[in-house]
């Protein structure tokens, strides 16, 4: 008897490295996954960005010194709702370009769920522009100083308003 309870110790202690192990691993694996929502950071440069708007594949034409990319999807309702909160009078400081993934040929369905035509509509045909700053949920606002395409601030449009950049 005194065998068999020796056995047993020995197993079980052989096994119980391995759940450390396993839990760990797991731990590690979830941590990992979370900690990047999206792939921008304050002061970097942009990403690559590439899409169909008026103001050329790479956002390189636009006329004020800040430029907002908010990324969308209109058919998403909180998407239409944030959009639409969004301040008039950011227009005055910035170009607010949205982004989506949608086709282009879907410019005036997208204008009339916004109800306005005020912002410019970028289409990221490719995925690439969506892919290359790592947007995982919508909306989303990343705000850039044109000259040197720093980013300036990122967050989500509910935080947006005139204070949110720098001068």
């Amino acid at each position: 008897m005194e065998k068999n309870s020796y056995l047993r110790i020995i197993n079980l202690r052989s096994r119980e490295p391995m759940r450390y192990f396993y839990a760990i691993l797991l731990l590690v694996i979830l941590t990992h996954l979370d900690v990047n929502a999206q792939r921008v950071r304050l002061g970097e440069r942009l990403p690559d960005v590439k899409v169909e708007s008026e103001f050329g594949t790479r956002l390189q034409d636009t006329n004020k010194d800040f430029v907002c990319l908010v990324f969308i999807n209109s058919h998403s309702k909180p998407c239409i709702d944030e959009v639409r909160k969004i301040d008039p009078n950011l227009l005055y400081d910035m170009d607010i370009i949205l982004v989506t993934q949608e086709q282009p040929n879907t410019k005036d369905e997208i204008t009339s769920r916004l109800g306005t035509s005020q912002y410019s509509i970028a289409f990221d045909i490719e995925d690439k522009t969506f892919r290359s700053f790592g947007i995982r949920y919508v909306p989303f606002c990343v705000i850039y100083k044109e000259r040197n395409r720093r980013i300036e601030w990122f967050g989500p449009t509910d935080r947006l308003v005139s204070n949110t950049y720098c001068n």
